[in-house]
């Protein structure tokens, strides 16, 4: 039986995942509208290294492909797998094997379905990272974006986002189709640094990534749009450090079933959000309460420098 985390990830952690010199693209393809093939083409312009990683080829845009993450040139920090579910255990293990710094997760069919046997899929796939230290984004997940490094670690596709500028937004979000449409606010002038999704976050999740951007430099303020997870005082743990870092965040609480809210309601949002961050909030005048999520992205944007604000 697996225990719950009570602590968040440091920077130092998640490094190689969410800022890679290097990338293995395993699954990649030539085949149009595949998961392999549109990461691939949005690697195009990545500042680090990347390997296409498929048995069934020898070349792929001119790049030479290797069969196995155990075959490439150098230990990568990212490895990002578009295979389908069932191939997908047997690579996070080559992965482990081959040190690679972590692995994103593309394929769904895990804990969502609701499945016992899905459900022991992603269970495993969780206690391979807890025992191997090798970091895990999804499975079920959109993916991740530097845009630092311009590293679009996703399928889908997106508008191009600029180098981050001063006043740049992290952008965190469960659901991947609703972090990567704040991103699109690039077009009109919105400055984004990263968007991190996490799905169904068998080992990185929302907590993590939150306390990841408090110690980045090129993140000016964090928005995260939060539904639900099983131990949210970790997300509280690293509010806090934002606050102790002075680092602006915006926690939007987005439900979606009747379950959901009684869950959340009860539980997350009175009693955590009231007694460790509303409460300190109020008593110094700086609770701002905020009902859509497009109007938080812009207030964080144009800095009016709340110390923290809550749905």
């Amino acid at each position: 039986m697996q225990h719950k985390r009570t602590t968040v990830y440091n920077r130092s952690e998640l490094l190689k995942l969410l800022d890679p010199a290097s990338i293995a693209v395993i699954g990649a393809s030539t085949r149009a509208g595949s998961f392999g093939e549109r990461v691939l083409n949005n690697l195009l312009h990545y500042g680090g290294r990347y390997y296409p990683v498929n048995a069934r080829y020898q070349e792929i845009g001119g790049l030479k492909c290797y069969a196995n993450v155990r075959d490439l040139p150098e230990v990568v920090d990212c490895a990002v797998i578009t295979a389908a579910r069932e191939a997908v255990e047997e690579i996070v293990l080559d992965c482990v094997k081959a040190g690679v710094g972590g692995a994103i997760i593309f394929a769904s069919g895990y804990s969502e379905t609701g499945k016992d046997e899905r459900i022991a899929q992603q269970q495993r796939l969780a206690a391979i990272s807890q025992e191997s230290g090798m970091r895990i984004v999804g499975p079920n997940c959109i993916g991740v974006v530097n845009a630092t490094l311009d590293s679009r670690i996703t399928f889908m596709d997106i508008t191009p986002i600029p180098k981050p500028g001063t006043h740049a937004v992290g952008i965190i979000s469960q659901s991947g189709a609703l972090g990567m449409a704040l991103a699109q606010g690039v077009v009109r002038g919105l400055s984004v640094s990263h968007v991190l999704t996490s799905g169904n976050s068998c080992d990185v999740d929302m907590a993590d990534y939150v306390n990841y951007l408090v110690e980045d430099s090129t993140c000016a303020s964090i928005a995260c749009v939060f539904e639900g997870m099983s131990t949210p005082q970790r997300l509280l743990m690293a509010a806090e450090n934002a606050w102790r870092a002075d680092k602006p965040l915006v926690i939007f609480q987005n439900i979606f079933s009747a379950r959901m809210r009684v869950a959340n309601d009860r539980y997350f949002r009175h009693h955590c959000f009231n007694q460790c961050i509303r409460q300190p909030l109020r008593e110094t005048g700086q609770d701002k309460h905020i009902r859509d999520v497009e109007r938080a992205v812009n207030i964080l944007w144009s800095q009016c420098k709340p110390a923290n604000i809550c749905s």
